[in-house]
Parts: structure tokens; sequence; C-alpha cells
């Protein structure tokens, strides 16, 4: 009898024991961003080998980050610290302010529209709060990567190659055309940091000079002193 009455002192400790491990404890405070099960559902037990069943997801929304993939030939550029604008497409007239907070070390092979290529995840901290900003959504970043505070900046499109003449010889220079007088005028220009859409001019220009932006094909034909007719797209 005593060894029955041990036997089932066993089996209710062991009950016990599964009954404690029933009550799930979250490491972290936060919001509950993502219910995976529903009760009576049997869930498996993580191992080393075998992550187990996601029951839920939990997100401090007060701190959010975004996780960036940025390509292997830009990624060189960019450090922890540096400030970044963050665009969410479901919030598309409101820019959000935030820093890189850590640069990937591994890299993600992918296909893309030129071919096989290599990504690096970036982290950017969100340092503005936003209310209906939530995780898993869709954004754009521009990490500034440099600073050139004296410079002027024109359009890419506008920047083309000449030939012209230096001491004698006739060297390649990457310059703008202007209009002078009504008629387009090639001047010679040193180049500086750029983005997608600008490019820094680090000669010295006046303010007030019209550069002539067009399409590749007009800006690459076009020569010196041609007759230029100014279109001013309306705002």
């Amino acid at each position: 009898a005593e060894h029955a009455v041990a036997e089932a002192q066993a089996l209710l400790e062991a009950a016990r024991d599964d009954l404690n491990k029933t009550v799930i404890t979250s490491p972290m405070s936060g919001t509950v961003t993502s219910l995976n099960v529903e009760e009576g559902e049997i869930v498996i037990t993580g191992t080393m080998n075998n992550p187990g069943t996601v029951i839920m997801t939990i997100s401090k929304l007060d701190t959010m980050e975004v996780r960036a993939q940025i390509d292997e030939t830009d990624v060189t550029k960019v450090a922890v610290g540096q400030k970044a604008e963050i665009t969410v497409d479901a919030f598309p007239d409101t820019i959000l302010h935030g820093v890189v907070s850590s640069v990937g070390s591994s890299a993600r092979t992918g296909a893309s529209a030129l071919g096989e290529r290599a990504t690096f995840e970036v982290r950017i901290r969100i340092l503005d709060s936003m209310p209906g900003l939530r995780p898993g959504m869709t954004t754009t970043v521009d990490i500034v990567t440099a600073t050139e505070d004296s410079a002027t900046y024109v359009p890419l499109q506008a920047l083309v190659l000449r030939e012209v003449e230096e001491e004698g010889k006739k060297i390649e220079r990457e310059g703008i055309f202007i209009v002078d007088g009504g008629r387009s005028k090639f001047v010679p220009v040193r180049t500086g940091i750029s983005d997608d859409r600008h490019i820094a001019i680090l000669d010295s220009l006046s303010t007030d000079l019209e550069v002539i932006v067009g399409p590749f094909k007009t800006l690459r034909d076009l020569e010196d002193s041609t007759k230029i007719k100014i279109i001013r797209q309306k705002a």
C-alpha cells in the first residue's frame, strides 16, 4: 500500500510539474501583434535543433526599427550612427527620422532585375513616434552617408561629358550646360557626392544660373552656342 501511495504521489508531482509548464511567460513586455494558436491546440517545445511552435509575437511598439536590405555596392558607405529618413508606404506624406543602429556582416543572395545580387541587413531605429505605425509595414529608407554643406546641387541628368582643350591637349571633362544669352554654354565642373537624383558641384557657381535639363539624347547631342528655347514646367 505504501508503495502504491508513493507511486501515486510521484505521478501527482509530475502532473503538477507539467501543469506549471503550461503557463507561458513572455521574456519582455509589449503588445501581442500575432496569435498563432488557439486553446486546445498542440504545441511543440523548442529544442536546440527545432525552434518549436511559435505561439505568438510580442512587439515593443514604442521602440520600432526598420530592417533594410542594402546592396553590396552601397553597404560599405553605411555606418552605425548615420542619420536616415524613412517613408512608410501607408503614410507617403510623412517623413520619419531615424539612425542606423547596426550593419550586418553576412550577405543574403537573391535574384534581381540585374541578376543575382548580394545584400546586407541594416537596422535603423525610428526616432519619431507615429500613431498607426505597425510591424511589417513597407518602408523606403534614405541614409545620409555624406554631406556637402557648401556645394551646389544639380539634377544628375544635367551632367554630361564633353571634350575640352586644356594646356594644348584635348581631354574629356564632366560639365553642365547653362543658358547664356539665349544659347547653350558648356561649363566644366568638379563633382562631389550624389544620391539617386542630384549631384554636388564643388566649383563656385552663381545661384541665378539656368541649368539645362532634358532628355538624355537631347543633352548628349547638344553643342555649345545652340539656340535654346526655355520651357518652364508649372508647379
